[in-house]
């Protein structure tokens, strides 16, 4: 297990696991809630508008697959905040802010993800899938860049269902990264706990294993006092994942 100390390699930790799981916005929503609310969650109020809003939203998306440069050359933004303008209380608008807040990520532009992501939860209702995981992803960005507390406090704000596992994994790897590893393996083990019915993560499946091994309670009790100063050290393990 590696934890990272300089700035550097916490920046490198946080665009790995974009890298890997910012990709996959529009699929977790549908496959993860499913049915009729996953079908309902792509509908627009107006068919003409919403058919419209979804042919810029894949021209967009097929431009950062296919087009995209560099930020500087291709200047997603433009066609990001056009979608956004155009159609603010569509879907499709909250999507293409997931993906602009991804391409800043990669880009170390956290500031500029940060207000993409915050916009989501600003113009999401708090039960939208979009709404869960621009918050689970904003509280990632918020630990890389030293503010652990916010970040804690977001996780713990709203634990809607469906969403649960992520939030307990996400808090379980800023957890980790602050030292404070008896509350990880909590976290860790809530998560665990909640997709014993289903798919449980490899890596979650490993960290488990890690800190079981390295646990200072012998009795495998786990301790749930954690103190987070406002200005924590951050140390994002390379096997962050949520």
């Amino acid at each position: 297990m590696v934890d990272y100390r300089t700035e550097e390699e916490q920046i490198d930790a946080v665009k790995q696991w974009w890298g890997e799981n910012g990709r996959a916005v529009i699929l977790a929503v549908v496959i993860g809630l499913g049915g009729s609310y996953g079908w309902g969650f792509w509908q627009d109020s107006n068919q003409e508008q919403g058919e419209q809003a979804a042919r810029e939203y894949w021209q967009f998306i097929e431009f950062l697959e296919q087009d995209f440069i560099s930020i500087e050359t291709s200047k997603p933004e433009i066609k990001g905040d056009k979608i956004k303008s155009n159609f603010p209380d569509s879907n499709y608008s909250k999507f293409a802010a997931m993906h602009l807040a991804r391409v800043y990520v990669e880009a170390e532009m956290f500031d500029n993800a940060k207000r993409e992501l915050e916009w989501v939860i600003k113009t999401s209702n708090t039960n939208d899938a979009v709404f869960q995981l621009a918050e689970i992803r904003l509280a990632r960005i918020l630990a890389a860049m030293g503010d652990s507390s916010q970040a804690i406090e977001i996780l713990s704000s709203n634990q809607e269902t469906s969403f649960k596992i992520l939030r307990a994994t996400a808090l379980g790897d800023i957890m980790w990264s602050l030292g404070e590893k008896d509350a990880a393996l909590k976290e860790y083990r809530v998560a665990k706990n909640l997709s014993d019915r289903g798919f449980t993560a490899p890596r979650l499946v490993e960290k488990l294993n890690f800190l079981r091994s390295t646990s200072t309670n012998v009795d495998g009790s786990v301790s749930s006092s954690v103190n987070v100063g406002p200005s924590g050290t951050i140390k994002i393990d390379r096997l962050g994942e949520g």
